[in-house]
Parts: C-alpha cells; structure tokens; sequence
C-alpha cells in the first residue's frame, strides 16, 4: 500500500477504535485533495472531513479484470500471460504478479498469451522461437541479430523476420 499511497501526510489513521472498518480480502479507496488513497484490511478514522470514502474494491474481482478507481489502477497478470498498458503514452509490459499505478496517464490494455508464436504491438515485436530452429532479425540500418530459442523482444519498430 506504501507504493500506492506514497509518503506524504495521510487523512487516515488505523486505529483500534476507528469507526469505518474493512472486512479482510477487500479494501477501500479514499479521496482527498486531488489524490487517491487505499485503506486495507481493519478499523480507520478518516480524520479530514473533506476526505471522502469511494468504493469497495474486492481482490477476488482482480482474478477476472483490472480494477480502476479515478487514477488508481491495479492489475493482475496471470502466469502464462503478459500485460500490455501505457504509462504517459509510452507502451510497457507487465510480467506476471500485481502491478499498481496510481497515475490519470496509466491505461491498461489487455492480456496476451506468452505461447503466440508472434505477437507485435507498437513499438514491441516479440518472436517465440521453437527449440532447434534460429531466427534472423533484420533491424533498421540493415542490422542482423541472430536469435537463439526462447523469447526475444526487440524495441523497434523497424524489423523483418
């Protein structure tokens, strides 16, 4: 939650006696100033009364889609898979695990399979090359890379395979 909430000053405590609690396997986002904030699991006192509680989020609906919440988005990306999002315009991938961006630029696109044998998206080409088989990868300049088997990306949008 640090990563999300960052370090600045909180308009919530948790405490024992707190009057808003949050049932184990969900959490809640709370709104204030511009930012948001996630609360998990126990008793909390909002402290700043322009803080606003939002929704419940449950993590057994992360095992099915993305959740978003004003400029939180939180993403499960299952083994077997990667995710395909941008952050400010600029694609990245997601490898498996949880990934947490609490930024108005992130969007997250879609899951991929890893066992496509081809699969490209701007900028990214990726080539899953069987065992006993090489790839040669033309580039831009007339530049070859010889591939070994696995998986290789390569992050350009000049390629010919």
């Amino acid at each position: 939650m640090l990563r999300i909430n960052g370090t600045g000053r909180a308009a919530l405590d948790q405490e024992r006696c707190g009057h808003d609690t949050i049932e184990p396997g969900t959490f809640r986002v709370l709104r204030h100033n511009g930012q948001v904030r996630i609360a998990g699991p126990g008793r909390w006192r909002k402290w700043n009364p322009r803080a606003d509680w939002g929704e419940v989020l449950s993590l057994t609906d992360l095992a099915s889609k993305a959740l978003k919440a004003d400029t939180l988005t939180i993403v499960r990306v299952p083994g077997g898979f990667f995710g395909l999002a941008r952050d400010n315009g600029r694609a990245i991938l997601l490898g498996e695990g949880y990934h947490a961006y609490n930024d108005r630029n992130f969007v997250f696109s879609e899951l991929v399979s890893i066992t496509q044998e081809q699969f490209t998206t701007a900028p990214f080409h990726i080539l899953r090359i069987a065992r006993g088989f090489y790839a040669r990868i033309m580039g831009g300049q007339c530049c070859q890379n010889f591939c070994c088997p696995g998986t290789t990306s390569a992050l350009t949008s000049f390629y010919k395979s």
